[in-house]
């Protein structure tokens, strides 16, 4: 008996715990995906700017801070609102604070 009242306790307190994670990202609307595609292509989502752009560098504000791609002949192939493509040689990918 006291075994069910504790994993009913953990599932409760678990199941808050997600929600309060999942209300965060939509209410601070940080979430950021980045999909890579080799070493040739990158898809950033939910990016917010441009601190940075030339051929071996490109930095982009986040929410949750800023992301710089490093490598050779990179360029910016499509940009939206929250949303772009960068192709070239991608040599490493930084999260920066």
């Amino acid at each position: 008996m006291k075994t069910r009242t504790k994993e009913r306790k953990g599932n409760a307190e678990l199941s808050k715990h997600k929600e309060a994670v999942t209300l965060g990202n939509v209410i601070a609307n940080q979430e950021i995906h980045i999909e890579l595609n080799g070493n040739r292509e990158a898809l950033v989502d939910g990016c917010k700017g441009i601190v940075e752009y030339n051929d071996s560098t490109v930095r982009l504000n986040t929410a949750a801070g800023q992301i710089r791609f490093s490598g050779r002949s990179l360029q910016i192939a499509c940009m939206t609102e929250d949303s772009m493509i960068l192709r070239g040689y991608i040599l490493g990918l930084e999260y920066c604070s």
